[in-house]
């Protein structure tokens, strides 16, 4: 975890993946917009077609909206939808080329570290 000012920080559990994360304003909640989503790697299409499930399965349980069904969207398949706190979530399978080349060097070198 990173704190980057004093209402935002950068957070992450193992992977090169980083949420920043941003106190919001009170009585100004909107829902994230679609193009700030979350992303969720998975390993495979398949591994995206039973996120999709589950999500599916359990949308009333946990006041999931606005899923998407998987396709192909910027050139990998995915799925979008929205949570009960308004987030919006991509899950997609990881390709390797993504990945290849990140480091640590911007964690090291944010503010506040």
């Amino acid at each position: 975890m990173v704190r980057t000012s004093k209402i935002s920080l950068w957070i992450r559990l193992g992977g090169n993946h980083i949420y920043a994360v941003v106190q919001g304003v009170d009585g100004k909640k909107t829902e994230m917009p679609f193009l700030n989503h979350n992303g969720v790697d998975v390993e495979t299409e398949d591994d995206v077609d039973e996120c999709h499930r589950l999500v599916v399965r359990d949308a009333e349980k946990w006041k999931l909206r606005k899923i998407s069904k998987p396709m192909v969207q910027h050139g990998t398949y995915s799925f979008y939808f929205w949570d009960a706190d308004d987030n919006s979530w991509e899950f997609w399978p990881i390709r390797p080329e993504a990945i290849r080349g990140c480091s640590n060097e911007a964690i090291k070198r944010a503010p506040g570290t």
